[in-house]
């Protein structure tokens, strides 16, 4: 990527290249927005010809051919869905003739995932096997369509149903934090960035429904700006993903997935909403008063989605666009109570589109191919400005396909990015006005090998990059949240990973699992470091003199990411559960032959779980388990060591139904036994010991 600085540039140089930025962005939109136009004015709808219809019928029973009223059928690709009635039975019409993938659920059994070709030639029977396993029957962050994950290069994994009810937290990492390979960096126990496989912050992609998030979360103090409790399930991609999203997915993806409305076409108007009762403790002394005085963040975050679908000749189009409006302030002192500016006030508009054809199967080939365009705009204000203003373009190209030749499943893909980056000069970061021009190619190529059914062998493949952050480049002073000075690399080159992973996964009775190895190479590996020196600043609360340590991003030219995951979960009888989890990372500079810091500690824990026949109607479970965290000695710069420790964590809960509606109680125990310890990924462990003993009470409903 190469750097231009401009700081002595005229008027008219930096008009011009704001002009060309438009220009650019301007193609970038006009060819996404020209190839929608062009699909929807030559469809069958836009020129007035009737579109042929179809309706989806079947009826879900378990294995003794008894129905199942209250499954939820959802056809993926057009998220529609329908819930079977008193006889098992669910229509859902308005289908147009092509090839669609079901997704049936039902709390208390095994979901259960088909193909199914439309118009059918009878209405389809399907039986539900109980099952009291957390089995994750579909993804389609993996390779943007509907699969089952068994047959997916990537390793994956998912929280849905009653596991992220019980798992319900404000903060994404949080609830993620149970997953092998995942792991939480926290600012107490409601902010939180989810860490996969080592990697974290602007390595790590979040989407909503799909759609990427853009936001200020590469801090350490601010998550993601997603609420986990509105999911349907989330969806984790371990590893790199950039072929599929572009920029950022170098650690991984996850995919917060909303749930979808229930059909209202052909029937009458329905209402959905829900309730929920939450009540905790600590063992932690109350704050007798709040400190008012003290800094505070404000937040705002506005999303527009709007995804739409439809059948065109041999293809099935599929576009998503998102307006998003990200705004973070932090106040202190006279600027909390309105009498002065916020320190630091940033405000970013992001504008993105995908449009992606899926083409039906050619021989046994079947794939997709899609553009993506980005804009966006980050004004800075404020007393101290952490970055410049700046606007970013950005498009890509993309094609995945994918084939099955007997036991064989085989994937590759391919992406070329490009990207535009002008900043406006600014006198406090001692910053001219600034282009930068990138572009980037990543691919991936994996197999998987299923010798009997439940048991899937499989490697991957893949290449990804990462373009630095704003802040990475550019910040150029004191980062009071931190309690340091911050100087950026101006020249720093995007990030290119090569990631290398096999896994075993086995799916088979009463036994359910994943273990995986896993390489990742990344070049030109971006972090912070302490200098050594200290700068004087200005307080702006109050205008003391304050003295903070120096740090500065730099680049070393290999760093290197080696681990193992693993997850079993085994009914061991029919009313008990075994569940086992353990992951291990080790991050290397290789330039220095140093760790990298806030590398996770390994982690292991086993949970025995009790509870009625998983199929029965009113449900109960009673559980126990064992939390271990290995010491962390392999400290990376300005790591701190912390000790080893367990943990004993009490579940139960039940699930009644009463007038027509499904009603939960969930309680949690965590640290039951009050120990006390330093959690390496919390950045309060210099001062402050782990969460004390919590007791957590639930009610939750549909309405």
């Amino acid at each position: 990527m190469a750097l231009r600085p401009r700081s002595r540039a005229s008027d008219r140089e930096i008009s011009r290249s704001r002009t060309t930025l438009m220009l650019r962005v301007r193609r970038i939109v006009v060819i996404v927005a020209t190839a929608s136009a062009f699909i929807l004015a030559t469809s069958p709808v836009a020129r007035g010809m009737p579109s042929p219809t179809d309706t989806l019928r079947g009826v879900v029973r378990d294995t003794s051919g008894h129905a199942l009223p209250g499954a939820t059928v959802t056809v993926l690709e057009v998220g529609r869905n329908a819930t079977t009635t008193s006889d098992g039975a669910f229509a859902i019409g308005g289908m147009s003739p092509a090839r669609y993938t079901i997704l049936v659920q039902r709390l208390g059994y095994a979901p259960f995932l088909r193909s199914v070709q439309l118009p059918q030639a009878s209405a389809l029977t399907i039986a539900l096997v109980p099952s009291a396993l957390r089995i994750t029957r579909v993804t389609v962050t993996a390779t943007r369509t509907a699969i089952d994950p068994l047959s997916s290069p990537l390793s994956s994994e998912a929280l849905f149903g009653e596991q992220l009810r019980r798992e319900h937290e404000v903060s994404l990492a949080h609830a993620l934090d149970k997953l092998a390979g995942v792991r939480t960096l926290s600012t107490g126990e409601q902010v939180g960035k989810p860490i996969i496989r080592g990697l974290t912050g602007p390595r790590v992609l979040v989407l909503d429904n799909s759609l990427r998030l853009e936001d200020y979360s590469w801090s350490d103090e601010d998550g993601p700006s997603v609420d986990a409790r509105v999911a349907d399930r989330i969806e984790v991609i371990r590893g790199p993903a950039s072929v599929l999203y572009g920029s950022d997915a170098v650690g991984g993806v996850i995919n917060v997935v909303p749930e979808e409305l229930p059909d209202a076409r052909a029937r009458g108007a329905f209402a959905r909403g829900g309730a929920e009762f939450y009540l905790g403790t600590n063992n932690a002394a109350p704050v007798e008063e709040d400190n008012e005085g003290g800094p505070q963040r404000r937040l705002a975050d506005d999303r527009v989605q709007a995804t739409t679908s439809w059948i065109w000749g041999g293809l099935r189009m599929e576009s998503r666009s998102q307006w998003q409006r990200h705004s973070l302030q932090e106040v202190v002192g006279e600027s909390r109570a309105g009498l002065a500016p916020p320190i630091f006030d940033l405000l970013l508009n992001t504008y993105s589109t995908d449009l992606v054809a899926h083409h039906a199967p050619v021989g046994r080939l079947t794939g997709s191919i899609g553009v993506s365009g980005l804009y966006q705009d980050n004004k800075t204000k404020g007393q101290v400005p952490l970055v410049p203003s700046a606007r970013t373009a950005g498009g890509a190209l993309f094609a995945v396909e994918q084939s099955t030749v007997g036991q064989w499943t085989l994937l590759a893909g391919m992406r070329g990015d490009v990207r535009h980056v002008a900043t406006d000069a600014n006198g406090d970061l001692q910053r001219g006005a600034q282009t930068r021009n990138a572009s980037a190619v990543s691919g991936d190529v994996g197999a998987v090998f299923r010798p009997v059914a439940g048991l899937a062998v499989a490697g991957n493949l893949g290449r990804a990059f990462r373009a630095p952050t704003l802040f990475e480049l550019f910040t150029n002073g004191p980062h009071l949240g931190e309690n340091r000075f911050e100087i950026g690399l101006p020249n720093a080159k995007p990030e290119v990973s090569l990631n290398a992973d096999a896994s075993v996964r086995v799916e088979r009775g009463r036994l359910h699992g994943e273990v995986a190895v896993y390489q990742n190479r990344i070049d030109n590996f971006l972090y912070i470091q302490a200098t050594g020196n200290t700068v004087d600043v200005v307080d702006p609360d109050g205008g003391a003199i304050v003295t903070l340590d120096e740090y500065r991003y730099i680049q070393t030219a290999h760093a290197s990411l080696r681990g193992v995951d693993l997850a079993v979960e085994a009914e061991a009888l029919a009313s008990l559960t075994i569940r086992t989890r353990f992951d291990v990372v080790h991050g290397t500079n290789e330039q220095t032959r140093t760790p990298l810091p806030r590398m996770p500690a390994p982690r292991g824990d086993v949970e025995a779980e009790l509870h009625t026949v998983p199929s029965a109607a009113n449900r109960a479970y009673v559980g126990v388990g064992t939390e271990l965290v290995a010491k962390q000695d392999r400290l990376g710069p300005f790591d701190t060591p912390t000790g080893a420790y367990a943990l004993v964590h009490f579940t139960a809960g039940l699930t009644r139904e009463l007038v027509g509606r499904p009603f939960s109680l969930d309680v949690r125990v965590l640290n039951a036994a009050n120990t006390r310890y330093r959690d390496f990924l919390s950045r309060y462990k210099a001062f402050a010991f782990g969460q004390g003993r919590n007791i957590v009470i639930r009610l939750s409903t549909g309405l």
